[in-house]
């Protein structure tokens, strides 16, 4: 009897610690799932904040690298509206434009006037004059080819070119309208800039653009880049 007795406790022991197992089986199974999924979502969350702040800081040194480029063209258009608008040296070439005095007395006066005119930046490396026929009558300095010229370049707005390599630098031409008070035309100033000033802001914003180099599809998410502190988004 004490047999069959200690036989049924061993069935139910074995029977309670098969129940006990199965029973932490399925807890242990449910925590891991439940890390899984707690840890697959952090660590979507945690993606998606940092190509957010990725985005971020593209666009505000897209930002800040426009605006001080601006900064800068808005710079060379204020330095060619003064010298277009110097009064003795426009009614010079307004008096040539009339056949009033000759080419050499327009030149002659006008050119220490140019080159004062110089001195309002160090990055003027040189003024060319057109008459009201687009002709060169004065020149101070370097110059670029007319191929070089801004293609707006008769329009009465202040038009810009693009950079272009004179011997031992690249000069940005600039082109202004020269206009009497009473808004005649008269001819057209081409001032030509260094761009050594221009091509500090373009490197000094390249270097985070060399850490942060995205492309963008229409929807504007960035599907492929190197950004900030080694996070690649794609």
């Amino acid at each position: 009897m004490s047999d069959i007795a200690d036989h049924h406790n061993t069935a139910e022991s074995k029977k309670s610690f098969r129940l006990r197992r199965r029973l932490r089986i399925q807890v242990f199974g449910g925590i891991l799932v439940t890390a899984l999924v707690v840890g697959g979502f952090a660590s979507f969350q945690f993606y998606q904040f940092r190509q957010q702040s990725f985005i971020n800081r593209l666009h505000k040194d897209l930002q800040f690298g426009t605006l001080a480029l601006g900064n800068k063209f808005n710079e060379y258009k204020s330095i060619a509206r003064q010298i277009t608008s110097r009064s003795h040296i426009r009614e010079l070439l307004q008096r040539y434009n009339r056949d009033e005095i000759s080419l050499a007395r327009l030149v002659a006066e006008s050119e220490p006037k140019l080159i004062d005119a110089m001195r309002l930046s160090p990055e003027i490396k040189g003024i060319t004059r057109l008459d009201r026929r687009h002709v060169s009558v004065v020149r101070i300095g370097d110059s670029l080819s007319m191929t070089l010229w801004p293609d707006e370049y008769l329009a009465d707005s202040i038009s810009l070119g693009l950079p272009a390599r004179q011997r031992d630098r690249e000069l940005l031409t600039v082109a202004a309208a020269i206009m009497t008070p009473d808004g005649e035309r008269i001819g057209t100033d081409l001032i030509f800039f260094d761009t050594a000033g221009t091509m500090e802001i373009v490197d000094r914003y390249r270097t985070s653009f060399n850490m942060a180099t995205g492309y963008y599809s229409p929807s504007r998410r960035v599907v492929g880049c190197n950004s900030f502190n080694s996070a690649e988004p794609h």
